[in-house]
């Protein structure tokens, strides 16, 4: 059983994809609850390192939004200026781990659905 289900997930076309829509659905329903307020309470005791951790979080759709929470709330007591650099530094980080391991198998993914809707190709 377990066998036949790593072949269909192996041969499934649009893995990363699905990976990303049911990411984003699992933060929409933990959004308030006990377990994410804990995660930002870590966060939020680790001080400016945070900043860094939520410019990693806001280079991808999925983790946009608890990212955005983030920043928000550790803007209520840090320097904003420097809490706004750290962020841009995390996010640069984040967007060049992003291009370097998953943006192209998403775009492959992604290329014969635009193809089929007949939209503008993606470019990668």
């Amino acid at each position: 059983m377990i066998k036949r289900l790593n072949k269909w997930w192996l041969a499934y076309e649009y893995k990363h994809t699905t990976l990303a829509i049911l990411l984003l659905i699992l933060f929409v329903l933990l959004v308030d609850s006990a377990l994410l307020a804990s995660i930002f309470r870590v966060f939020d005791d680790a001080g400016y390192i945070s900043g860094i951790a939520a410019g990693l979080l806001s280079v991808s759709f999925f983790t946009a939004a608890p990212a955005l929470l983030l920043v928000v709330e550790l803007a209520q007591h840090l320097d904003p200026l420097l809490l706004a650099l750290l962020v841009a530094i995390g996010s640069l980080l984040g967007d060049w781990l992003i291009l370097l391991f998953f943006e192209e198998r998403i775009f492959a993914e992604l290329r014969p659905i635009f193809t089929k809707l007949r939209l503008p190709q993606l470019k990668n």
